[in-house]
């Protein structure tokens, strides 16, 4: 016994025939990624911490003894389809 997971097969040409996919989806669902461009550093490494994230802090040269005050830039960007586990890499540039 075959069993296709595809029809019709990717060897035939697809003419006026039914087409049945099978869409995989994964474990954890995709989300947008919120905007933290112009948020205090803190309250975006907070709520990313809830999701279970560390984000690396990536610092502007500023003068000593000054505390970053906003996020400048962000990686994924703002809207960027992510999904947030644990693994998740984001990038807060602050200033």
């Amino acid at each position: 016994v075959l069993f296709r997971s595809q029809y019709p097969a990717t060897d035939q040409p697809i003419e006026n025939e039914p087409l049945i996919l099978y869409i995989a989806q994964p474990h954890v669902k995709p989300s947008l990624m919120p905007n933290y461009i112009g948020m205090p550093p803190q309250e975006a490494i907070d709520l990313l911490q809830r999701s279970g994230i560390t984000p690396t802090i990536i610092s502007t040269k500023r003068k000593l003894n000054t505390h970053p005050t906003h996020i400048i830039n962000q990686q994924p960007l703002p809207g960027s389809l992510i999904q947030l586990t644990p693994q998740t890499s984001i990038q807060l540039h602050v200033q």
